[in-house]
């Protein structure tokens, strides 16, 4: 159904409403000239009916063709999509409509580039109703990062066995299962390394700063990427962090025999993720500055310097490989918005 707010809202702005076939498609209009019409589609994608870009064409042109035939030369069809998947619905901006999508989850109100900023001036009275509409809607199903969690698991997983199988705070030892080693890598060919390090870490210590930092990084960028595509930069950044890591050691720490492991590049890669959304996505700005990331970001990179044991490198090729990944997906998805 409709958001009854979200109607009344658009009824104090004067709109009328017209009969549509759909329960989730609400139709309003508002003629402002003589010859010009101001046309307002709400859908709901929230009760598990979806349309396609070509339907909600359809819906436009089915009411250009009424609005035409009753005598109006220039109509302004504006859609405001509710969504509570807004990386499965923003494909629809391929549809070249003028749309909004009303993220239920976030409590957003998301404009793309090339759309109008407000709309009879509801964009801010829109926001404010959002997540009341969520705590009212029966069936709505809350966002979970299932990656993150995964990956948390999976590292807890890891480090019971590797504990349960020795040392895990000796190198040597988590080199035989995995760890990091540039002459391994290089020398021996042991290219599998450069993911399980990945899930391996020293101590406890280690293996608990991770996960409390990936758990609150990693549920913001699964939010706003989705599933897939955060998994696909953890992963990438992981194996990136590591491949930098080797590179350096080799050509710089040769002398030294360097063993690493920890999940922190691919978290310095999806904080690199978080970076560049926040840069890119307008209201993903409103609540997340990007100067906060900058600080968070040099300060766990000087930390990293004044503390010995610490693959600095790792983090900061992760950081690099998180923002390249995520800018080219960003482009590649024409997912920009103002």
């Amino acid at each position: 159904m409709i958001n009854k707010n979200a109607i009344e809202l658009l009824v104090k702005r004067r709109f009328r409403y017209i009969g549509c076939n759909q329960p989730d498609i609400g139709i309003f209009f508002k003629p402002e000239e003589p010859d010009n019409l101001d046309v307002c589609v709400l859908a709901n994608f929230t009760d598990g009916h979806i349309y396609s870009s070509w339907q909600l064409t359809n819906i436009y042109k089915e009411i250009e063709r009424k609005f035409i035939f009753n005598g109006y030369r220039n109509i302004n069809c504006h859609f405001i999509i509710f969504t509570d998947n807004i990386n499965r619905d923003r494909l629809l901006m391929e549809s070249n409509l003028s749309l909004w999508f009303a993220d239920t989850l976030l409590g957003r109100v998301m404009i793309y580039e090339n759309q109008p900023e407000d709309f009879h001036s509801i964009k801010n009275e829109l926001e404010k109703i959002i997540l009341p509409s969520k705590a009212n809607t029966k069936g709505n199903i809350k966002f979970v990062p299932t990656m993150t969690i995964a990956l948390i698991i999976i590292n807890v997983i890891v480090f019971i066995i590797m504990e349960a199988l020795g040392d895990t705070n000796s190198s040597s030892f988590m080199e035989k299962h995995g760890a990091m080693s540039w002459r391994l890598l290089f020398e021996e060919h042991e290219v599998f390394r450069l993911i399980t390090c990945v899930f391996l870490h020293f101590g406890i210590e280690h293996l608990f700063n991770n996960m409390i930092t990936l758990a609150v990084i990693g549920n913001e960028v699964e939010h706003i990427l989705g599933h897939t595509k955060f998994i696909i930069i953890y992963t990438l950044s992981g194996i990136g962090a590591s491949f930098i890591s080797a590179l350096y050691n080799m050509n710089v720490n040769h002398e030294l025999y360097v063993i690493s492991a920890g999940a922190s590049g691919a978290i310095f890669g999806i904080l690199g993720s978080l970076l560049v959304t926040s840069l890119l996505y307008r209201n993903i700005r409103l609540h997340i500055n990007p100067a906060n990331i900058v600080i968070i970001a040099v300060l766990s990179v000087l930390n990293g310097y004044m503390n010995y044991g610490i693959d600095n490198i790792a983090h900061i090729g992760g950081l690099l490989f998180g923002i390249i990944i995520t800018f080219i997906s960003c482009l590649c998805t024409k997912s920009v918005i103002k």
